[in-house]
């Protein structure tokens, strides 16, 4: 509740922030203060968490976590390509593998 109001820029005793929220409090013999919304209000701006956002710097903080994460899958697409150009065919590599090695000398006696 104290993250709701301070994201809607709204009092600690606006009613029309989360009604719900506020119903369940009360359900349980709660009504937010204004000392513990002080407190809280505290502790919700130095964590600068998500729920203290406004809807804005989270639609810009998301579209810069996707250009990111875009980023990185097109550096694995190219890596992934120049790796599997240089690997050996199996077949070659199975051949490469029965003519060292202890299997080698196994046959040879």
């Amino acid at each position: 509740l104290i993250a709701k109001c301070v994201r809607e820029g709204k009092a600690f005793s606006d009613p029309t922030v989360a009604p719900v929220v506020r119903q369940s409090l009360q359900h349980w013999a709660y009504e937010l203060t204004k000392e513990d919304f002080d407190e809280g209000k505290k502790a919700v701006l130095k964590a600068k968490g998500i729920y203290a956002m406004s809807k804005a710097e989270f639609r810009g903080l998301k579209a810069k976590a996707k250009a990111k994460s875009n980023a990185k899958t097109k550096a694995k697409g190219k890596a992934k390509t120049a790796s599997a150009s240089s690997k050996k065919r199996p077949a070659a590599a199975a051949a490469a593998a029965a003519s060292s090695g202890p299997m080698k000398k196994l046959r040879t006696g």
